[in-house]
């Protein structure tokens, strides 16, 4: 009986957990290889909006004449509304990431699909149907039902800045594992963690900017990769 109870409990989790990550390998994929096609660059930023980074990331695209993707959290939008009204009236694309960044797979059934609706409440003044990207990657079958009615699509990224590791990747190697794959979706962060970590970030960016020029990539939203607009 033991037995049953614990091999009914592995399928319940495979059901609960699998459809989701079938569905982001599946688009992750398709995803590196329409940036691959079309020799897009696309700078996505989590966990803001901040009030030190932020501005900071926006007078540097700015200045280079590129746009990006935030992918907001509801709570920290609370606290800087201003910093997101100048990303949209400077032509970024705003996504939502939730309002709290529950962990999927480490909260109650409930709390994730919650976390998420909030998220989406707390960014609909500046996106009606915003891209979603789920917190640390993680979502489960609840989570995916949540955001799919909400969202216009989902957020992956196919090259990692590990930019919030306590060792992180330099500049150059992220700007290499981009050029190897002749463009991506790079994940970066854009909350406040320190002028170290702060300075990484803009010289992420920076190089990563450097490189499109150099290899001919686009630099464009993900929604627009998505939409396969030329935008």
């Amino acid at each position: 009986m033991i037995g049953w109870i614990a091999g009914g409990a592995v399928l319940a989790g495979g059901a609960y957990l699998a459809p989701p990550m079938a569905l982001r390998a599946l688009q992750t994929r398709s995803l590196s290889a329409r940036c691959a096609r079309t020799r897009s660059l696309v700078l996505t930023f989590d966990d803001g909006p901040s009030k030190g980074l932020t501005p900071r990331v926006l007078d540097l695209l700015g200045s280079r004449g590129a746009k990006a993707t935030f992918f907001l959290l509801g709570r920290r939008v609370q606290s800087a509304p201003d910093v997101v009204e100048r990303a949209v009236s400077e032509g970024h694309e705003i996504g939502c990431h939730s309002r709290d960044h529950a962990h999927a797979w480490k909260t109650m059934p409930w709390t994730t699909p919650l976390d998420i609706r909030r998220g989406f409440a707390d960014v609909k003044e500046w996106s009606t149907r915003p891209i979603f990207r789920a917190p640390y990657g993680k979502l489960t079958l609840p989570g995916l039902l949540a955001a799919w009615g909400r969202a216009s699509g989902l957020g992956w990224w196919t090259v990692d800045s590990q930019d919030t590791w306590a060792d992180p990747r330099s500049p150059e190697q992220t700007a290499e594992a981009v050029r190897e794959r002749a463009g991506g979706v790079v994940l970066l962060h854009d909350h406040d963690r320190g002028e170290e970590r702060a300075s990484l970030v803009l010289a992420l960016v920076e190089r990563l900017l450097d490189l499109a020029d150099a290899e001919l990539l686009s630099v464009r939203t993900l929604g627009d990769v998505l939409r396969g607009s030329d935008g």
